[in-house]
């Protein structure tokens, strides 16, 4: 049965390998398109707008794998990428999946490996919450992210400056990429510069210039027609976010006439600190006012629970592809201790959650037992215990009462599961305060 509407495309520069990947495709039922003509890359991927997948070489001449799988994401953001490399390429492999690729698989290609991940991709596309195709890279299943679309597709039309904050891991960063693609400077250029990384006077230099007796030096906002992001704008001293605020008042918003393609946008990118660790961004008032009405706001994963069931099972059918391991679903209580995780990481660090725990379970279901430790300690020590006993009681029922068996389940000792067991039963036959009474 076909899997998708469209081809894969296969990209490398040996034609005699692309043709042999494009056979493999076609032998499990699937239908592949052929480029070994780089240059064409951009141009095929507008012209096919039917592709859903490139199965892209790492090792390619005049141009990476990883500067390819780039552009792809900021031309195409609805084409998902499988790289392909040699196993002395496997760190850089490893990369690129961190940065966007689905997986990565070793040449020479294997049937019964390629068509596992192909498998695995085309069941664990989700279904975009957004009509818009360019919004698809932004993985969720929360109408919370609509309107947030439906703001950044606005401010993309124009080129005011765009402040953008979150906690770490709520997908900033693909949004700034998403405002540039939905902008008519999508084929120009996207220039970065994260302040956290520069010394305060490189800062300085790297944003607004310099120019001393022999020796000058242009800044980012000089930069060249397309999409600026400026990361971290609440490192810089109050002085120079001061200075930073009149240079985006007095850069001059283009005339209506001037073609989109002419125009630079700005876009700030500050990141929110956790709850527990305070509510100060660093932006002080004067720039928090000039953007006050071009801001966007994204929501932490906590506040998104839909959205934790909907990357759980994503990242657990990634990486159970990638780790070889048929693990169909998530067991109700594992699922139960993700949903009462703080997450001050957000999706990155549920990603790193499901990872490890896939690694560490065998069966079919992903087990609570399986999640990492501080994980499962994480909730207050009343939560802990209450979760800890249902648990117990459920596995034991779900075991027909077989407490070798549970215990085996649940990857602990027999002697061990003896003594949760006599401590319930204790709490159990312990007067309540109003039998007290």
């Amino acid at each position: 049965m076909q899997k998708l509407r469209g081809p894969i495309l296969v990209v490398d520069d040996e034609v005699a390998v692309a043709k042999e990947h494009a056979e493999l495709i076609s032998e499990l039922g699937y239908s592949a398109l052929v480029l070994d003509d780089l240059t064409q890359f951009e141009h095929t991927l507008r012209l096919n707008p039917e592709i859903e997948l490139v199965l892209l070489d790492l090792n390619l001449p005049g141009i990476s794998g990883e500067q390819l799988l780039n552009r792809l994401r900021m031309l195409r953001p609805d084409v998902g990428a499988i790289m392909v490399t040699v196993v002395n390429d496997l760190q850089t492999a490893v990369r690129t999946v961190k940065s966007g690729a689905f997986n990565y698989l070793l040449k020479p290609l294997e049937s019964s490996s390629l068509q596992r991940v192909l498998e695995s991709y085309f069941s664990s596309v989700p279904r975009p919450l957004s009509e818009d195709s360019r919004f698809a890279t932004f993985l969720t299943s929360s109408n919370k992210l609509l309107p947030i679309f439906e703001r950044a597709a606005s401010f993309a039309t124009s080129d005011l400056p765009v402040l953008i904050e979150g906690e770490a891991g709520t997908g900033k960063d693909i949004l700034t990429q998403i405002i540039h693609a939905c902008s008519g400077r999508a084929e120009a250029n996207f220039v970065q510069l994260d302040l956290s990384t520069l010394q305060e006077d490189q800062r300085e230099a790297d944003l607004f210039g310099r120019s001393e007796p022999g020796y000058s030096k242009s800044g980012i906002l000089t930069a060249p027609v397309g999409t600026i992001v400026i990361k971290e704008p609440g490192c810089l001293s109050a002085l120079l976010q001061r200075r930073l605020a009149i240079v985006l008042e007095e850069m001059r918003v283009s005339p209506a006439s001037t073609p989109a393609s002419s125009r630079t946008q700005v876009i700030l990118v500050q990141t929110l600190p956790a709850p527990q660790i305070g509510r100060g961004s660093g932006i002080v008032a004067a720039l928090r006012e000039r953007l006050r009405s071009q801001r966007i706001v994204l929501p932490p994963l906590r506040e998104r629970p839909e959205d934790i069931k909907f990357f759980a099972q994503y990242f657990l059918q990634k990486y159970a592809a990638q780790f070889e391991r048929t693990i169909a679903g998530v067991e109700p209580a594992a699922m139960d201790v993700l949903l009462r995780h703080g997450y001050a990481g957000n999706v990155r660090e549920l990603e790193n959650i499901i990872t490890a725990a896939v690694l560490l379970e065998n069966g079919e279901q992903l087990q609570a037992a399986s999640l990492p430790n501080d994980v499962l300690v994480g909730a207050n020590e009343t939560d802990f215990k209450a979760w800890r006993r249902d648990l117990i009681l459920r596995t034991i029922a779900e075991c027909d009462g077989n407490q070798t068996q549970a215990a085996r389940r649940l990857r602990i000792s027999r002697a061990t599961l003896n003594r949760f067991v006599k401590q319930i039963r204790n709490v159990s036959q312990r007067p309540s305060e109003n039998q007290k009474a």
